[in-house]
């Protein structure tokens, strides 16, 4: 399972330091105590556009920043989970530099984007027993390092 935290349609405008505490610290909580995510497994967030330059080094950092701020301090200096970046694959490279994501994946629809290089399977929509239906993407790749997914037996 990988875990995305995302609100829809947030806009470049939603991005800031203050938003990435709140969005940090609900899910941090959400991991640790609604879910209990197993501890060493990364939360997501997603930037789900294509920014440029300019508003990775800007707004989106500092959400970022808000993010590693409030993991910390909900975890006592003692993480728990991984910080991951869910966006465009320069968003998710320029995160990973800067040290505040430690595993990052590539929006499915980043096809259009800036420098997209991956091929991705269409998703899926699974039944579940309560009659609901839970809708999954489905992503064909082979990453070289620990994407932070976890398994519920």
């Amino acid at each position: 399972i990988g875990v995305v935290w995302e609100t829809p349609d947030a806009h470049l405008s939603y991005f800031s330091r203050a938003q990435g505490c709140a969005d940090g610290a609900a899910a941090y909580l959400m991991a640790q105590s609604v879910i209990t995510q197993p501890s060493g497994s990364a939360v997501y967030f997603a930037a789900n556009f294509d920014p440029d330059e300019a508003h990775i080094s800007g707004p989106v950092t500092r959400y970022f920043e808000g993010v590693n701020q409030a993991f910390g301090a909900a975890s006592a200096g003692e993480r728990k989970y991984q910080v991951g970046v869910y966006s465009s694959s320069r968003c998710c490279a320029a995160m990973m530099a800067r040290g505040l994501a430690t595993v990052s994946w590539v929006v499915d629809a980043s096809a259009d984007y800036a420098e997209y290089s991956l091929k991705q399977l269409d998703g899926a929509v699974l039944p579940v027993d309560d009659g609901q239906h839970i809708s999954v993407g489905l992503a064909c790749n082979s990453p070289d390092r620990s994407a932070g997914l976890f398994r519920v037996l």
